[in-house]
């Protein structure tokens, strides 16, 4: 799976996230974000594997 589409994947389930590269994303957290949004980012990234059929 692309750069581009897990950006894409996971923008659809509210995560943002950029391109960094052909294989690789940035993920970047602020100080406005707590723990539940930390879950949430986990379980977005569990959901667009589980669609691949890789978990």
């Amino acid at each position: 799976m692309s750069s581009h589409q897990w950006v894409k994947a996971l923008a659809e389930l509210g995560v943002l996230t950029r391109p960094w590269g052909e294989k690789t994303i940035r993920c970047v957290t602020h100080r406005h974000i707590d723990d539940a949004d930390i879950s949430h980012t986990v379980d977005a990234f569990a959901q667009v594997l589980e669609k691949r059929g890789q978990v």
